[in-house]
C-alpha cells in the first residue's frame, strides 16, 4: 500500500511539533538551572557575609576574654586592660587608604602575587629561618586571609603545593621533611591555625583535654627521676638507678603506664573518629605530601615511610602542638594549666608523636618504652586513618558553587602598610629574572618606599584585588595584567595606573 504525500507531510509536521516541545522543555530546564544557580550564589554571598560577621564577633569575644583575664589576674582597672590590649587588636581599626595615590599599584601587585606563586617562592628562598615568620603570617593571614572564602583557600593551597614540590626537590630525607624548619613547614604550621583547623582541634580534643586538666590527682609521669624526686624531695637523685633504688618508685611507674596508655588511646580514638571532619585544606595538603613522595626521586620509599611524611604534618604540625600547648590553638579557653597537667599533656603528645614517626621508643626517652606495645598495636589503625584522610578531591570540586561560580565574592584583602613594604623589599632583593619579567613593571612605581610606620599607626588597609577566575587558581603575570585591566574597565575605570 502506497503512502500519500499528505500522510508523509502530516508525519513530518507531527515530528516537528514533538521536537519543538523538546526544545521548549530544554530551554525551560536551562532557565530553571540558571535560576537555581543564581539563587545558590545569593545564598553563598549571604552565608559568606554571616561568616565574616561571626569571625568578627569571635575576635571581639576573645578580646573581652583577655581583658577579663587581665582584670582578674593583675587586679588592674578596665582602662589599664584596654590600654594593654589596644595594640593587640589593631585589626578592628581598618584604615581605608593610608597608601594614597599608590593604592591602585599596591592592589595590582598583590593581585599578581596571589595568582603567581613563583614570585613568593623567590622571596622565601632568600630568607634566613629567623626572618621567615613575619612573611609566613603575612601570606597566610593577610594576602590569603579570608578564611571563609573557598576561593581564597584555593589560592593559598596552590602556593603550598608549589612550596612542597620545591622542598621535595631539594630534600634528601623525605620522611623527615616536616621535622625541618623551612619556609614550607612554617607555612603549614600557620595554615593549620586558620579558623577551620582551630575549630577541628577544639571540637576533637577540647573535652578530652579538659578532663585531663580538671583531674588534679591525675599523674602520668613515667620518668623514674621525676617520680623519685616527687616522693623524696630532699634526696639527691640524679640517675635512673638511684631513682629506682628508692621504695615505691617502681610501683608508681607500673601504675602510671596503663593510665598513660589509656589516655593516649582516648585521644587517638577521638582523632580517628573525626577524620571526615578534618578541614578540606588539611586533608588536601596531606594528599599532596603523599603525592610528591611518590615521584621518581623517592620511588624507593615504602608506604610506611610515606605515611611517616604525612604524620609529620598531621601530628607534628597539627595535633601534637595542640595537645602540648592547647591555649594558642583555642582548644581550651580561660584555663590555668598546672605544671603537672602540662606534663601529662606533654607525655601524651610524645607517645603519639612516636607513633606518627613510625618509631618505637628507644634510648632518647627510655622511660616511655612500656608504651611500645601500644605503638605497635596502633600502627595499622593509624594507616587506615591516613588512607581515609587523603581520600579527597581537588579544591575546584569543593561545593556546587565552587564548580560553577567564583567563590571569592568579596575580592579584598586586609593588610598593613609595613607588610606591603617588607614584601616589596624582598622582591627587589630577589632580583627576579629575566629583567623583562612583568613583575618589574608592577614594582616600578613602588620602589621608593616610605619609612616603616610606628606600630600604633600601622593599621590595616583594605585592598581590592582581582577575583579568582573560574578556570584556574594560577595565572601568569601577563594574564593577571589583562585581568586587572579588564576588571577596571568593567567597573567603569579606564585608568588602571598599571605600567606595561
Amino acid at each position: 500500500m502506497s503512502v500519500t504525500p499528505s500522510v508523509l507531510l502530516d508525519g513530518v509536521w507531527e515530528r516537528l511539533v514533538q521536537l519543538q516541545q523538546v526544545l521548549q522543555e530544554e530551554k525551560a530546564n536551562e532557565q530553571a538551572l540558571e535560576d537555581a544557580e543564581n539563587a545558590l550564589q545569593q545564598m553563598q554571598e549571604h552565608y559568606a557575609s554571616l561568616n565574616r560577621q561571626h569571625h568578627t564577633c569571635t575576635l571581639e569575644i576573645r578580646n573581652l576574654d583577655l581583658k577579663i583575664n587581665l582584670l582578674i589576674k593583675n587586679m588592674i582597672s578596665v582602662e589599664e586592660a584596654t590600654k594593654a590590649l589596644g595594640e593587640t587588636f589593631l585589626f578592628f581599626k581598618v584604615e581605608q587608604n593610608p597608601l594614597g595615590k599608590l593604592k591602585k599599584h599596591w592592589e595590582n601587585l598583590v593581585s599578581l602575587l596571589r595568582f603567581s606563586p613563583r614570585y613568593l617562592m623567590s622571596m622565601a628562598r632568600m630568607l634566613p629561618v629567623t626572618e621567615m615568620d613575619p612573611l609566613v603570617n603575612s601570606l597566610v593571614f593577610s594576602l590569603f586571609g579570608d578564611m571563609f572564602q573557598v576561593g581564597e583557600d584555593r589560592l593559598l593551597l596552590n602556593l603550598i603545593k608549589h612550596l612542597l614540590e620545591g622542598e621535595m626537590e631539594r630534600c634528601k630525607d623525605a620522611p623527615n621533611l616536616l621535622r625541618q624548619n623551612s619556609f614550607a613547614t612554617k607555612t603549614l604550621s600557620a595554615y593549620v591555625k586558620r579558623n577551620g583547623g582551630r575549630q577541628h582541634l577544639r571540637e576533637t580534643l577540647g573535652d578530652t583535654l579538659l578532663a585531663i586538666l580538671h583531674d588534679p590527682d591525675l599523674d602520668l609521669e613515667m620518668d623514674p627521676i621525676r617520680v623519685a624526686r616527687d616522693l623524696y624531695p630532699h634526696a639527691p637523685i640524679h640517675t635512673n638507678e638511684e631513682a629506682l633504688s628508692h621504695p615505691g618508685v617502681a610501683e608508681r611507674l607500673q601504675e602510671h603506664a596503663p593510665l598513660l596508655e589509656a589516655h593516649c588511646t582516648t585521644v587517638l580514638q577521638r582523632i580517628f573518629a573525626r577524620v571526615a571532619s578534618v578541614p578540606f585544606g588539611i586533608r588536601w595538603i596531606a594528599k599532596q605530601l603523599l603525592r610528591v613522595s611518590q615521584g621518581s626521586k623517592f620511588a624507593h620509599l615504602t608506604l610506611d615511610e610515606r605515611n611517616t611524611l604525612v604524620g609529620g604534618f598531621v601530628f607534628l604540625r597539627f595535633f601534637s602542638p595542640a595537645i602540648f600547648t592547647p591555649e594558642p590553638y583555642g582548644v581550651i579557653r580561660n584555663e590555668q594549666v598546672a605544671p603537672k597537667a602540662r606534663r601529662n599533656l606533654t607525655l601524651i603528645a610524645k607517645v603519639l608523636q612516636n607513633l606518627a614517626n613510625n618509631q618505637l621508643v628507644q634510648s632518647k626517652e627510655p622511660f616511655l618504652r612500656p608504651l611500645n606495645p601500644f605503638i605497635l598495636r596502633s600502627r595499622a589503625p593509624l594507616d587506615q586513618y591516613y588512607a581515609a584522610l587523603v581520600d579527597v578531591g581537588e579544591p575546584e570540586q569543593q561545593g556546587a558553587l565552587g564548580r560553577r561560580h567564583d567563590l571569592g565574592v568579596c575580592h579584598s584583602v586586609n593588610v598593613t602598610p609595613n607588610e606591603l613594604y617588607r614584601i616589596v623589599e624582598l622582591l627587589i632583593k630577589a632580583k627576579i629574572e629575566p629583567r623583562e619579567d612583568p613583575i618589574h613593571s608592577f614594582l616600578a612605581p613602588l620602589k621608593e618606599l616610605p619609612p616603616r610606620l610606628p606600630k600604633a599607626e600601622n593599621k590595616l588597609v583594605i585592598l581590592e584585588v582581582a577575583p579568582l577566575p573560574r578556570s584556574c587558581p594560577e595565572l601568569g603575570p601577563h594574564v593577571v595584567l589583562e585581568h586587572i585591566q579588564r576588571r577596571a574597565s568593567e567597573d567603569g575605570n579606564t585608568h588602571t595606573h598599571t605600567h606595561t
